[in-house]
């Protein structure tokens, strides 16, 4: 329910319609603004953006974690992985162009420290592309030991069932033989509870 809460406090932040307001303002006025002036609130929406997507990844990760462990991870990694990764490499792009579409020294005469830091951006989708990776891979580890284990187990059950035909057809079943086949099966049945319900680092 966490992330109910949330989304409903961004639903009633006006975080959204503050958004739309400086860009209708910075449209109104832009034909009447300075280069610097419609510049610097180019920056304003860009940082307010930069906020409101903070919110939506908290809200992002709220929702995902309901899920569990591996909660939303192939939407994760087949939607949003891509998409950081495409903003990243455009935002490599702005800073490293030098040709006649932006003029050189545009960019190193304002502070724009959130656009240089696309190269951590970019290693931090990757890096957690990574651990989804490695998530997937425990999962298919953990269903191969479910298996087995679920083997082990039918097997045991199928040993217990001849054994106690061929009690009733020989009589030669003995107390101590079917004590030991119990003690089997029911150590099977604990362990694959346990491989089935113990959590995923």
């Amino acid at each position: 329910m966490a992330a109910k809460v949330f989304l409903r406090r961004l639903n009633d932040m006006s975080t959204f319609n503050l958004l739309q307001d400086k860009l209708s303002r910075l449209n109104d006025t832009y034909l009447s603004n300075s280069c610097d002036t419609n510049v610097s609130r180019c920056i304003d929406v860009i940082e307010l953006n930069a906020r409101v997507q903070r919110e939506l990844f908290k809200l992002l990760n709220l929702v995902s974690a309901e899920g569990g462990v591996y909660g939303g991870a192939s939407t994760i990694k087949a939607r949003l992985l891509p998409v950081l990764s495409v903003e990243a490499s455009y935002l490599n792009g702005l800073l490293s162009n030098t040709g006649t579409d932006l003029y050189p020294l545009a960019w190193w005469r304002y502070p724009y420290s959130h656009l240089r830091t696309d190269a951590e951006f970019l290693s931090l989708a990757n890096e957690y592309e990574g651990n989804l990776s490695e998530l997937e891979l425990d999962l298919r580890h953990a269903n191969v030991d479910n298996a087995r284990l679920e083997a082990e187990l039918e097997q045991t059950r199928a040993e217990l069932i001849d054994e106690r035909y061929k009690a009733t057809d020989e009589k030669i079943f003995t107390e101590t033989e079917l004590a030991n086949l119990r003690s089997r099966l029911s150590d099977a049945e604990f362990r694959l509870s346990l491989e089935r319900y113990k959590p995923r680092s």
